[in-house]
């Protein structure tokens, strides 16, 4: 403990100034300190009375005791530093109460700590008054600054949420004149009155008109939705069914050595599925659409078929339903959930399967997803290109009112590892398809392709020039066989 020169320090004599004639508060170990005022418990607080310890009368700052130390003194419970047990520490430009004197030593109590100090570390009297004056002095000083400084940074904080909340309500009125501008607000106004009574006015005098409004237009479409969506639904199912069938028989003609393959439709195995049987009921079929709108226009209220699937047509239904409430977002995953519904493919379950006959006449059906990594490159080729080519089938099928005949399908690195006769297999039934192929490949596979394609271009790339030119079919051909 080195007596240090007299640094003030106002966060420490902050206290000191306002009670210094009623007493110091002293913080003990585990609580938090007032203004730094005071001494930290790191022992018992029992002390022995020293029958040579005098009584101090004083008053004011005769009384008060301001360290003045490098870091801290101790607080014993004795007059001695070799005797005298540590209970606790004044830091420096801390105060506390002078009751005793004992030779050189001080006798003190700050809150709940009493002991002795040296005197040498301490100052009192006309010092600790001229020092208290100064903290006090400073501390003022220190307490203006800091409260302009906040309120500084409140103002600008302040300023910065108005400029933000003018910039919003600047685009809210010009999106509201942009959309109303019969009301003839230009969106400049100074104050937000004139708004305000648009406000008012529309939900005093059109709110309950328009809920009801809404109401209404929910029940019509709801029985839109139950009359048409389902049958619409059905409608394509059925039809997948035929395209599958008509691709089925083409199918069958065209065998890749032992086997050809089939297209297997099924309903789905999620939850959609709960409504295949709904959706497929024969009692559909009158209301199909056709160019002309419904054949038969009855209300499924009015038969059998709500009568039997009420739970199941509801419940569907709802699903197409928009929420009368909701933020952006919920509305989009909304519309995503009815885009779902309204794909007639996610109520079933497309899959391939290898049709096998042995030589005893029995049939084998190898499904082509368990095939997948088992056969060869080629073999394993075959049903993905065959899946390929019946899925744009199907999809130039149910496009087949539109008055365009062109269902081109562009392959890039075709066949490239299926042989000369599986690869003539696949353009061979592409044909049958009446699918129009354009089919890129590299050089050394042209020659196991030319025979059963109608034209060829060779493209060449030189640097950052491309080049193509036609390659007559038939001279090429002679050049393979001279």
């Amino acid at each position: 403990m080195k007596r240090g020169v007299v640094k003030v320090t106002a966060c420490c004599l902050a206290g000191s100034v306002i009670f210094a004639s009623t007493g110091l508060t002293a913080f003990a170990a585990g609580e938090m300190p007032l203004a730094g005022i005071g001494a930290e418990i790191i022992a018992s607080q029992e002390k022995k009375e020293n029958s040579e310890t005098k009584k101090v009368i004083a008053t004011g700052y005769d009384s008060l005791v301001i360290a003045q130390v490098d870091e801290y003194v101790n607080i014993r419970d004795e007059a001695s530093t070799e005797t005298g047990q540590i209970v606790g520490k004044l830091y420096n430009n801390s105060a506390a109460e002078i009751i005793g004197q004992t030779g050189d030593w001080y006798l003190i109590k700050s809150g709940d700590v009493t002991g002795y100090v040296s005197k040498d570390y301490f100052v009192t009297g006309a010092q600790a008054e001229e020092l208290a004056a100064e903290v006090s002095e400073q501390l003022l000083t220190q307490s203006e600054t800091s409260y302009r400084n906040r309120m500084t940074r409140k103002l600008a904080s302040l300023q910065e949420l108005e400029q933000e909340q003018q910039e919003n309500r600047s685009r809210a009125r010009m999106d509201f004149n942009r959309i109303y501008a019969s009301y003839g607000l230009s969106g400049m106004e100074k104050e937000n009155d004139a708004y305000d009574r648009i406000l008012e006015q529309c939900k005093r005098d059109y709110e309950p008109q328009y809920k009801e409004e809404f109401r209404m237009q929910c029940d019509q479409v709801y029985t839109s939705l139950r009359d048409n969506v389902i049958a619409a639904i059905h409608g394509e199912i059925k039809a997948a069914y035929r395209h599958a069938r008509e691709i089925n028989r083409l199918l069958s003609r065209i065998r890749f050595s032992d086997s050809t393959y089939q297209i297997e439709i099924r309903p789905a195995d999620n939850e959609n599925g709960q409504f295949y049987e709904m959706l497929m009921a024969s009692e559909l079929d009158s209301k199909v659409l056709d160019n002309n709108g419904f054949d038969g226009q009855m209300s499924l209220l009015e038969d059998e078929f709500y009568m039997k699937y009420k739970d199941k047509i509801d419940l569907l239904t709802e699903k197409f339903m928009p929420p009368q409430e909701g933020d952006a977002q919920n509305l989009n995953a909304k519309r995503q959930e009815m885009e779902q519904y309204a794909d007639y493919r996610n109520y079933l379950t497309f899959s391939m399967y290898e049709r096998v006959e042995d030589e005893d006449g029995s049939v084998r059906k190898n499904h082509v997803d368990e095939m997948a990594g088992r056969d060869s490159g080629g073999e394993g080729q075959n049903p993905k290109y065959v899946a390929l080519l019946a899925g744009f089938a199907m999809l130039y099928m149910q496009q087949s009112s539109r008055e365009s005949k062109v269902r081109l399908v562009l392959l890039d690195e075709a066949f490239s590892k299926m042989d000369k006769e599986r690869s003539e297999v696949c353009l061979r039934y592409a044909r049958e398809l009446d699918l129009q192929l354009i089919v890129c490949v590299p050089d050394e596979r042209l020659q196991s392709l030319i025979q059963n394609v109608d034209c060829v271009y060779g493209f060449r790339r030189f640097q950052n020039q491309i080049s193509m030119m036609h390659i007559d079919k038939g001279d090429y051909l002679n050049l393979l066989e001279g």
